[in-house]
């Protein structure tokens, strides 16, 4: 990297590329540490991440630190020009800790505590736990806070897990009498009054749990998704507060969960200054990778633009991915040859900064030793392994110019967790068993990732998130309004936005109430329509939706409506289709509202992709947005992502997930691939699992046509 490069989300110069690193595991044979440090510039190394696990290394007793260790490799770090993501220890206390302070390992749900044992094995509500790592994280900020090899404070690592201890149950209710304030408030909010619920003192509220209350009270249950969520958010901001106290001002980050991450990360990466992201997609299914049943690659994508809009105009680091294969996946693949730079450079095209691996050197025990790494068990500098990571060095150094730049959008589609864990954990309708969240939102997503549509994923009740930004928003199944959504989507829209929702929208207030009409009133007058039932299909059932001839959409005569359908009738919005049978046909099935200077489309039955296909794309150009390329350019199985600079310089990111190799015409087109060197003159040719990043050098103010 240059100093002439652009700096990246950490202020330092280009894209980062490293890795985890555990010289703790090494100290009894010091000439493996030195053959680290004469490899990682061959590797192209130069982001170390330290101390993941190394508490026990740090303070093998109580009170008593080892340092010495974390200095050499802090010295030699700085000799090699390298830099140091810091972890504080909290995700694997040692044993002296847990032999001495049983209290604060967890309980499960069935009441029993913990043993020792595994990582992440502590209660985010143990006081006791708090105190200790508070004192471990100020010991390593007063020591290493002002080094100059440190770059970032890398809080913890993978937070998960959900205690029921007494402590953390007085924890809840403490929340909630902070929310409620009184027991008829909350009985009220939880409708307490079906099955004689009705608490009379607060000491009756116990965490929901499979022998307990389960998911009968749909209130408990959403508020203890949300308390195990601010708890967690509670615990790292004492992270963060005890690093600061230690007199350190460098970066935080928390790398968040690859698991579908269980907890909200508009909550959990609240106190820290970056996000960050652990990717381990499965590319190597039988069939390609970019059609799998669910998609894997439209799923990564969706998680790495979710993951950039958590910290609107920022780009965000992927903290672990592998360069090899996972062992605890089912089947751990190979990457087949192309794969693993193809899917970092997925990761740079979506917003990323820095790209690092788990890990640098395998170790020869634990429950990863076989699992990916730079250093594999059997390989070592000149594997197959070590030449993919060297060619994603290159592909990071080549691609230095886009660091700082950002992915923006026009599009966006909604996405939260209270929805999510509302529909597909607790809502008690009929088909409780057939939840379509968050496969809506991917569907959307995906017809826009496979046209060249930029889009965000959001949730758009967050306060940081401003939808000036966006002409249209999608916000399928928003079955549950947080307090001030209606009011923030009335005025977004009444600006001139575009509203896509439908069914299953607008049920319940964010207690998981229904309301009394059966839909809020600001929202109804939102949507236009009063809804008065629901029906469902079994799978092998259709209705349609009926277009009328040259309709204002464009749209074709009839597509099938599956699912669940609502009954609903026009209080102000426009017909454009009708269900076409049953004894509901001619009722509305596909609806626009005029609000303002905006509009707001309303699709009452769920649908098959053709018809989200034909849809998205009639309203692009409707209401006018243009994709980067035009319509029906890209072959199957390629994407194209775009990251800009203030000052315009735009970088276009042509991905070919396929195993074979793809040429595009685009037309007028021409820029310089930052990868292979070349111009290109209106058309490219990507190998099988091929990467081009196309420089535009200056302002490109609209998308290039043919």
């Amino acid at each position: 990297m240059t100093t002439s490069s652009p700096l990246n989300v950490l202020g330092l110069p280009g894209l980062l590329h490293g890795c985890d690193y555990n010289p703790d595991q090494w100290q009894h044979a010091p000439e493996i540490i030195e053959e680290d440090f004469q490899l990682f510039p061959h590797a192209g190394i130069g982001v170390i991440s330290l101390n993941i696990f190394g508490w026990a290394k740090l303070e093998p007793q109580e009170g008593h630190y080892d340092f010495a260790w974390l200095d050499d490799i802090f010295a030699r770090a700085e000799k090699q020009g390298m830099r140091i993501f810091l972890t504080t220890p909290s995700a694997a206390a040692p044993n002296w800790l847990t032999a001495k302070h049983p209290e604060i390992l967890r309980v499960d749900e069935n009441g029993q505590r913990r043993l020792q044992g595994s990582r992440m094995n502590f209660s985010p509500n143990s006081a006791s736990y708090r105190a200790h790592v508070s004192r471990i994280n100020r010991a390593l900020s007063e020591r290493y806070g002002q080094h100059p090899a440190l770059a970032l404070w890398h809080i913890s690592n993978e937070y998960a897990g959900t205690c029921y201890s007494d402590e953390s149950e007085a924890a809840f209710r403490l929340w909630l009498k902070k929310k409620y304030i009184t027991l008829d408030a909350l009985n009220l909010a939880y409708w307490a009054a079906f099955w004689s619920r009705t608490y009379t003192d607060w000491e009756q509220i116990r965490a929901p749990r499979g022998h307990g209350e389960h998911t009968t009270v749909h209130g408990l249950c959403l508020d203890w998704r949300r308390f195990v969520s601010d708890a967690w958010q509670d615990f790292i901001a004492a992270e963060v507060a005890a690093v600061r106290e230690g007199g350190s001002s460098v970066p935080t980050a928390t790398n968040l969960h690859p698991g579908g991450m269980p907890y909200d990360p508009w909550r959990l990466t609240a106190p820290t200054d970056i996000i960050s992201w652990d990717a381990y997609p499965a590319y190597h299914d039988r069939d390609e990778p970019w059609d799998t049943g669910w998609n894997v690659v439209v799923h990564q994508s969706f998680v790495q633009d979710l993951c950039r809009s958590l910290r609107p105009g920022q780009p965000w680091i992927l903290m672990e991915t592998t360069p090899s294969s996972a062992n605890w996946m089912d089947v751990p693949k190979l990457k087949r040859p192309g794969v693993h730079v193809l899917t970092v450079m997925q990761s740079i095209a979506h917003g990323a900064d820095a790209a690092l691996y788990f890990q640098w050197r395998a170790g020869r025990g634990g429950e990863e030793k076989f699992h990916g790494a730079v250093m594999e068990l059997c390989g070592g500098p000149e594997s197959r392994v070590f030449a993919d990571v060297i060619a994603a060095t290159h592909a990071l150094e080549k691609c230095a110019p886009v660091a700082g730049s950002l992915a923006s959008a026009e599009m966006a589609v909604g996405f939260d967790w209270d929805n999510w864990w509302t529909q597909a954990n607790i809502i008690s309708h009929g088909g409780h068993g057939r939840s379509h969240y968050p496969w809506e939102q991917l569907d959307l997503y995906r017809t826009c990732w496979e046209n060249a549509m930029p889009c965000d994923v959001l949730d758009p009740s967050a306060p940081c998130i401003d939808l000036a930004r966006y002409r249209i928003l999608a916000l399928p199944q928003q079955y549950l309004l947080r307090n001030g959504l209606v009011e923030k989507l009335t005025a977004w829209v009444e600006a001139g936005g575009v509203l896509l929702t439908g069914v299953l929208s607008g049920w319940v207030d964010e207690n998981d109430l229904a309301f009394e009409s059966g839909m809020d009133p600001a929202w109804r007058r939102l949507v236009g329509l009063r809804r008065e039932e629901l029906d469902h299909l079994y799978p092998d059932e259709t209705n349609h939706f009926i277009f009328p001839k040259d309709n204002a959409l464009g749209m074709n005569e009839s597509y099938a409506a599956i699912d669940k359908l609502e009954l609903n009738h026009l209080d102000g919005a426009e017909l454009l289709a009708s269900y076409g049978s049953e004894f509901y046909a001619g009722m509305p099935a596909f609806t626009v509202n005029a609000v303002g200077n905006g509009f707001v489309y309303y699709q009452a039955a769920r649908s098959r992709q053709d018809f989200r296909n034909d849809l998205l794309k009639a309203l692009w150009k409707k209401h006018g947005l243009v994709p980067l390329l035009p319509l029906g350019t890209l072959p199957p199985g390629i994407t194209v992502q775009r990251r800009k600079h203030d000052d315009g310089r735009e970088f276009w990111f042509v991905l070919n997930f396929r195993r074979i190799p793809q040429s595009i015409d685009l037309g007028k087109i021409q820029a310089v691939d930052l990868i292979s060197g070349q111009e290109i003159n209106g058309s490219i040719n990507l190998t099988a699992y091929g990467v081009a990043v196309l420089d535009f050098g200056g302002i490109i103010s609209q998308p290039i046509l043919a």
